[in-house]
């Protein structure tokens, strides 16, 4: 499970102000790119601050819909999806895992790879930060039965820098992003996946 939803998770200050200016900042600095690539660093931490796991790796997306999340340590794991499935596969299991995607129902999918018109749907946004080091901004599940309680977005000079992400269990994951180039030009293979010869496919494809 902690790998399963690391990408979807974010945590940082109290004292926030929720209002309309604050969906309209965090909208328009979405809006500025429809396609990111970078590297990231990802740290797990439980309840008391501890360090469950560490990993990296690089990520892709493409709006709407279209995300790749690829750790490269310590384990391979790779995240595909696009406008109507996700594929979770992890390389040493020999396991690969597809689900429905439903992208305007308040997942951390939605956050950078989704429909930016559903971010007031699904989400209380509120910015907790804002000077000149950059802007974070809180997001908030509306729905009851999100996986997680809250999610922050940062970014540094209108690009995103970071993520943090509080589950339901009061565990944390803080993501950095790295190297980050805005609107690059991403070849659609990269958010298309076929399980390898041999390995195990767990649930339907839409297919």
């Amino acid at each position: 499970m902690l790998r399963r939803y690391f990408w979807l998770l974010l945590l940082l200050p109290q004292l926030a102000w929720a209002d309309q200016a604050s969906s309209d900042a965090l909208t328009k600095l979405l809006a500025d790119f429809n396609g990111m690539t970078a590297n990231f660093q990802q740290v797990i931490s439980d309840p008391n601050g501890g360090a469950l796991q560490k990993a990296s790796g690089k990520m892709a997306l493409v709006r709407p819909g279209k995300f790749r999340w690829q750790t490269l340590k310590p384990n391979k794991q790779l995240i595909v999806t696009n406008d109507e499935q996700m594929w979770i596969y992890d390389e040493d299991l020999e396991q690969a895992t597809v689900e429905k995607l439903q992208l305007g129902s308040g997942t951390p999918a939605t956050l950078l790879s989704g429909d930016l018109t559903q971010l007031d749907k699904d989400f209380t946004i509120t910015r907790v930060k804002s000077d000149d080091k950059g802007q974070w901004f809180q997001l908030t599940p509306k729905a009851d039965e999100s996986v997680f309680q809250w999610v922050k977005l940062g970014f540094v000079n209108g690009t995103v820098s970071g993520m943090v992400l509080l589950d339901n269990i009061g565990q944390q994951t803080d993501v950095d992003f790295t190297n980050v180039k805005l609107n690059p030009t991403i070849p659609s293979k990269q958010f298309q996946f076929t399980p390898p010869a041999g390995v195990d496919v767990v649930g339907q494809t839409t297919e």
